[in-house]
């Protein structure tokens, strides 16, 4: 199995173990660190497709703002079968004490989706699942919790967030209170057209079309989760966009993914995962400060 770069013993805290992070820059081919599992619609077979070393540098994509190379994972949903699927990407955290529920997940993505026809509304996700076999894009799946994202605003409700220990988990938009307010998960609120603006994203309140880092930090055994967005220009300095606390879905295997779930198929929009570096302790990563927006 080919591994990614792992750095250990990145700090030693007082009354802790060594804390440790993994890194996956793609570029080389690391599909074998990762379990891929994808959730079919009512015609059987895979209406997905995966590239775990594609060179983006070809679409006129800049490096992605975590790293210094121009390959990434490129992931594609709803190929051709007309009908909502979705794939979640799993890495292997081996050497990582993520089962404990405290940890920091960090990725780069690029949504390709502005300048296509006929383009469909997808959506990028993030969280976690207690099994590596379990779905972790929406309600499909059993225990764990996970946000997803539209990337053009095409739906009534573009940041939505799920969480329950059976299938199908809840769907409650609610929850996240974004940006301090509830529930405030359109696109065409103020707080996201003035953060994700046009340009340099296609769509205002959108991360289309442009990068954008984000990060998931887990705490007190899973249950506290806080979310923060990175822009290119922000520099690395995030803005913490949702803070919940009392969740309920096991934060066990961190895991990114991306969905379709509507009939209309564009061959021509897919998207890029870049730099995934999963964290096991959230203070080395430097992430200390809660701001609990809605408890």
């Amino acid at each position: 199995m080919k591994r990614a770069s792992f750095i250990a013993a990145v700090a030693l805290l007082a009354g802790s173990a060594t804390a440790a992070s993994t890194l996956y820059d793609f570029e080389t081919d690391q599909s074998g660190s990762f379990t891929a599992v994808e959730f079919e619609g009512t015609t059987a077979g895979a209406d997905t497709a995966t590239n775990y070393q594609y060179d983006y540098s070809g679409d006129g994509i800049g490096t992605a703002p975590s790293g210094s190379g121009q390959t990434g994972l490129r992931s594609e949903a709803n190929l051709s079968q007309g009908e909502g699927n979705s794939i979640t990407y799993f890495p292997d955290t081996t050497g990582l004490n993520v089962a404990d529920g405290t940890w920091v997940l960090t990725f780069d993505l690029y949504a390709k989706f502005g300048d296509n026809a006929g383009a469909t509304t997808e959506f990028y996700a993030f969280g976690a699942a207690a099994s590596t076999s379990d779905f972790a894009v929406g309600s499909d799946g059993g225990d764990g919790f996970n946000y997803i994202c539209t990337v053009d605003g095409g739906s009534s409700n573009d940041y939505r967030y799920f969480d329950g220990t059976s299938s199908p988990i809840t769907n409650d938009n609610t929850i996240p209170n974004w940006f301090g307010s509830s529930p405030n998960n359109d696109n065409g609120s103020t707080d996201w057209s003035n953060f994700f603006t046009s340009p340099p994203y296609d769509t205002a309140g959108c991360a289309g079309e442009e990068w954008v880092t984000v990060r998931l930090t887990v705490t007190n055994g899973g249950a506290d989760r806080e979310v923060a967005f990175s822009r290119p220009a922000d520099a690395g300095v995030f803005t913490v966009a949702s803070t919940i606390t009392g969740g309920t879905g096991s934060a066990a295997n961190p895991a990114v993914g991306h969905a379709d779930f509507f009939s209309s198929v564009n061959t021509n929009q897919w998207m890029i995962f870049d730099n995934i570096l999963i964290e096991d302790d959230p203070a080395t990563a430097g992430v200390n400060d809660w701001t609990l927006y809605n408890k």
